[in-house]
């Protein structure tokens, strides 16, 4: 399942992962996707390829579920 491509924007990093995008940019905060490593917002098939699909989606679910309405 390799691409020719060597250098992946944040869109194109979260389509080979198949998470959305919002899921890729969370999952940077807190280190489980590495800080751009070729240019700013630009990734290595590298980094990319290294990355845990599940996460990555793990990284939005919590901030997403910890704004959510109080109870109690």
């Amino acid at each position: 399942m390799r691409s020719g491509r060597e250098v992946f924007d944040e869109g194109q990093a979260a389509s080979r992962l198949r998470v959305p995008v919002a899921a890729w940019r969370w999952a940077i905060g807190p280190g489980l996707v590495p800080a751009a490593d070729v240019g700013p917002g630009r990734w290595s098939r590298a980094v990319v390829e290294a990355a845990d699909p599940e996460a990555v989606r793990a990284a939005l679910r919590g901030p997403v579920g910890a704004g959510g309405p109080r109870t109690g």
